[in-house]
C-alpha cells in the first residue's frame, strides 16, 4: 500500500459530489433549453406534433432524463455520505489528528517502500527538529505548542508539496524524503523553510518557532537500506546539537 497515493485520494469523496451535482445541472438544463426551444420555434413544434416517431422519440428522451435526473440524486443522497465517512476513517489512519499532515503510521509505511530493490540511489532524507516546542508547551501552555505545532506542519506540507513527502514522526520531528535530489535542491528547500518560519515569527501574538535540520543525501552517502539514511539524519542532528551546546 502506498501511503503517498492514498493520501493524495483523500478529497476523492468532494470530486464524486462535484462530478454528480455538474451531471444533475447538466441535465436539468438540456430539459429547459428543449422546452424553451419547443415553445419558441413554430416549426420544431410543428414537426413533433406530426409525427409519431418523433414524439416516441422526444417522450424517450425525456424519460430517459428524468431517470438520470433520479439516479443522480439517489447518488449524491445514498453514495457521498458513505465515500464521506470512508475518506474521514481513512484520514485518521494516515493524516496526524492535531496537523492534518501525514503521521507516524505513514512515515513507516513510506519507509517499507524503500526496500532493498528499490533505487536508493538519488533518495533524500531531512530529520527536521522543533526546537523550542518543550519551552512554549512550558511557558505558554499547550494550546500554545499545539498551534506552532500546527502552524508549522502547515508551512512544511506546503513547501514540501514541490519536493516530495513530508510527515510528522511524533513529538516535536518531522522527515521529509525527496527523491531524484541532490544537494542543490535539498538547500533550496530549506532556504525557503528558513524563510517562512522566520516570516512566520515576525507576525505579531505568533510563538516564535527555533528549527533544526539534517539531511542525508544518498548519491553521497550510498547506503543500500533506507533504514541506514533515516539513522544517518538522526546521527548527524544529534551531533549538530552537541557541537551547539559545547559553543554556549
Amino acid at each position: 500500500m502506498n501511503p503517498i497515493k492514498e493520501i493524495q485520494k483523500q478529497k476523492y469523496a468532494d470530486s464524486f459530489k462535484a462530478l454528480k451535482i455538474i451531471q444533475l445541472i447538466l441535465m436539468i438544463l438540456v430539459i429547459i433549453v428543449y422546452i424553451i426551444l419547443f415553445m419558441s420555434v413554430p416549426d420544431m413544434r410543428n414537426y413533433v406534433e406530426h409525427s409519431n416517431l418523433l414524439k416516441v422519440t422526444n417522450i424517450s428522451l425525456f424519460v430517459l432524463i428524468l431517470i438520470g435526473i433520479l439516479v443522480t440524486i439517489f447518488d449524491l443522497s445514498k453514495y457521498v455520505p458513505v465515500l464521506t465517512e470512508y475518506e474521514e476513517q481513512k484520514n485518521k489512519s494516515y493524516l496526524d489528528a492535531l496537523t492534518g499532515i501525514p503521521n507516524r503510521f505513514s512515515c513507516d509505511l513510506v519507509f517499507e517502500m524503500y526496500g532493498e530493490d528499490r533505487k536508493l540511489s538519488n533518495v533524500a532524507c531531512a530529520v527536521i527538529i522543533i526546537n523550542n516546542l518543550i519551552d512554549i508547551n512550558r511557558e505558554k501552555g499547550r494550546i500554545a505548542g499545539n498551534q506552532a505545532l500546527v502552524d508549522f506542519s502547515w508551512m512544511l506540507e506546503d513547501i514540501s508539496d514541490e519536493y516530495g513527502f513530508a510527515g510528522r514522526n511524533g513529538g516535536n520531528e518531522f522527515l521529509l524524503i525527496v527523491e531524484n535530489c541532490d544537494d542543490l535542491k535539498m538547500k533550496e528547500f530549506f532556504q525557503k523553510l528558513d524563510k517562512r518560519v522566520y516570516e512566520y515569527n515576525m507576525q505579531p501574538g505568533k510563538d516564535s518557532i527555533e528549527i533544526s535540520y539534517a539531511y542525508v543525501i544518498n548519491s553521497t552517502f550510498h547506503a543500500s537500506k533506507f533504514s541506514d539514511i533515516i539513522a544517518e539524519a538522526y546521527r548527524k542532528i544529534k551531533e549538530n546539537k552537541k557541537k551547539q551546546a559545547k559553543a554556549q
